[in-house]
């Protein structure tokens, strides 16, 4: 029930007012207006407090907090009160139609982040802590204050709502989760419990996170999640979050490798003016990064028109394997094509000297 005509738009406007109205703040009436304000700020977004929760322990205080719930509605300030016996009293959103639910500001939350690092998406959250009046239920505002830290981004994706709520949820109170996963290696998918770390996402939303039966920390993509589930067993969390903001090339759990590699003036330039990654090092046309997914850093690799890998001797073995198998693939004797690669060329050269209407 709303005991006031009319909705004020803004709380510190409405102080400014009430100071007012109470006259020169000064003695009795500055204490009024300081109890005054309290009240407001407890109120404010609460789910409803009643005279002895807001301190009317004893009947003189019950009385004095009384008299100051009426003073707020002779001010203007739209208090709310349910019930008859012991009332819960109540401040609604002093903006109307602020108020968001907990899809809403999961779907915001995680919208903002999806911008990275970068000065928009900085802009962006920076704008979204300063509506704290937007979220005023206890789920809904530890979601807000809480989920950033555990959640990263550089661009853009899709992720069901369903797997999305119980995810975020596993990772606020560090409870277990089971997930049913079709990993790469799989043929059908399998239910694993895993104890949920971190969202981050590169290219794809990723779940980081603590296998127990395998007793290392796995990375699972979220758009090969098929089901997952919500357990009552609670875990204590060791792992230290780490930079929301690391690169694609690091998402691995393994120990990071510095690779030291050569590249033609061409892509030098190229990389002064976009760094491929945090830890670049670039003297001339040496190229030195520290990563920790090499296999990753070295599909990278192979995309350039001139690379060398000089170091470390495993990196530059897997990189060399990587090009005799990407040489064999191309000479390899393709299905359909009789005499392979060259008969292929050969085919079409002498189809490309016949004149229109000769076989």
């Amino acid at each position: 029930m709303q005991l006031t005509g009319h909705r004020v738009y803004n709380w510190a406007t409405e102080f400014v007012a009430v100071g007012f109205r109470l006259g020169f703040m000064i003695g009795d009436r500055e204490q009024q207006f300081q109890r005054l304000l309290a009240l407001v700020s407890r109120l404010m977004g609460s789910q409803g407090l009643t005279v002895k929760e807001l301190g009317g322990t004893t009947r003189s205080t019950a009385r004095r907090i009384q008299r100051d719930l009426n003073k707020l509605r002779e001010c203007g300030v739209p208090l709310e009160w349910v019930g008859q016996r012991e009332p819960r009293y109540r401040l609604e959103n002093l903006r109307a139609g602020a108020k968001l639910n907990l899809e809403e500001t999961l779907a915001v939350t995680l919208a903002l982040h999806q911008a990275g690092p970068s000065e928009l998406g900085e802009l962006a959250r920076r704008g979204w802590d300063k509506l704290h009046y937007a979220v005023i239920n206890g789920r809904e505002r530890r979601s807000k204050a809480d989920l950033p830290i555990l959640l990263s981004s550089q661009s853009a994706a899709r992720m069901p709502l369903p797997i999305i709520s119980t995810l975020t949820t596993g990772l606020l109170d560090s409870r277990r989760i089971r997930l049913l996963y079709l990993g790469l290696s799989d043929r059908s998918a399998r239910w694993r419990l895993v104890e949920p770390w971190q969202l981050f996402f590169q290219d794809q939303w990723y779940l980081s996170a603590w296998d127990p039966a395998a007793m290392s920390s796995k990375t699972f993509r979220a758009d090969r999640i098929c089901e997952c589930e919500l357990t009552h067993e609670v875990f204590q969390r060791e792992q230290q979050v780490q930079d929301p903001h690391f690169h694609r090339w690091d998402i691995a759990g393994r120990e990071a490798v510095e690779v030291h590699c050569q590249v033609d003036e061409s892509i030098a330039r190229w990389l002064v003016e976009n760094p491929v990654h945090p830890s670049q090092k670039l003297d001339g046309i040496d190229l030195k990064v520290k990563v920790r997914d090499t296999n990753a850093f070295l599909r990278w690799v192979c995309s350039l028109s001139t690379c060398r890998v000089l170091g470390p001797a495993k990196v530059r073995e897997a990189y060399r394997q990587r090009l005799e198998a990407m040489l064999r693939a191309q000479t390899e004797e393709p299905p359909g094509y009789p005499g392979g690669l060259s008969c292929e060329l050969e085919h079409v050269s002498i189809h490309s000297q016949t004149r229109p209407g000769e076989t």
